[in-house]
């Protein structure tokens, strides 16, 4: 009984301690999780189906209002009269954009993109963009990319969590024309950001753990 007594308090402060380290690291900078720069919903061909090929190019407008490090482009596709393994070209724009031919744009990022299944289909990228207004464009150079891939609509332009500002296409001109025409599936997926700790929350836990790490020893003895 005796023995059991003197250690109840060591115990009794251990468990303290523990639970005074889980506050700690609870104050540690949370890490937020990725954000969609543009989400314009998953489409469910409610509204009919546009064509991605040499001949008709796709593109959404949207807004950072930060810097963002990209980290992820990707189209809803459907494989149309293409297949698995055929190529088209994402490509983030600012500036001149619409009326204004291909080679006279102002073209920020290439990506490549390969169509794998019908469904998003994404690629993994790195670079950053500003803050400011964008198109994300989906091109096709050539039917030896492909001969089509399917582009399902939405029954509303604003679906998504982050919708497009505006949707354009382009005909053999490679002209991109505003459209009212309902929207297709695009993500553009941002790097997570963290939120740095405050010196004050470092310096208070670190003096909680040494002020209880001094009681430990003190009873110990």
């Amino acid at each position: 009984m005796r023995s059991h007594s003197l250690n109840t308090p060591i115990l009794n402060t251990r468990a303290v301690l523990a639970a005074a380290v889980l506050a700690t690291v609870g104050m540690l900078p949370g890490v937020a999780s990725a954000s969609f720069v543009l989400d314009t919903g998953t489409p469910d061909a409610s509204s009919g189906t546009f064509v991605l090929d040499s001949s008709q190019w796709l593109a959404a407008e949207f807004t950072t209002t930060s810097t963002e490090t990209i980290t992820s482009l990707a189209a809803y596709l459907t494989q149309g009269v293409g297949q698995p393994g055929d190529t088209f070209t994402f490509y983030v724009d600012t500036g001149n954009f619409l009326g204004v031919r291909s080679s006279a744009r102002d073209v920020v990022q290439t990506v490549a993109g390969t169509f794998t299944a019908n469904g998003w289909n994404a690629t993994n990228t790195q670079f950053t963009l500003a803050a400011g207004t964008y198109w994300l464009a989906l091109e096709v150079a050539s039917p030896t990319q492909t001969k089509g891939l399917d582009a399902p609509g939405e029954p509303t332009a604003t679906s998504g969590t982050a919708p497009a500002k505006a949707f354009a296409y382009a005909g053999t001109n490679g002209q991109f024309t505003e459209s009212s025409a309902p929207s297709i599936g695009l993500e553009i997926t941002a790097a997570p950001s963290t939120v740095p700790l405050p010196a004050s929350a470092w310096l208070l836990g670190s003096g909680l753990l040494a002020g209880l790490g001094a009681a430990a020893r003190r009873r110990s003895r």
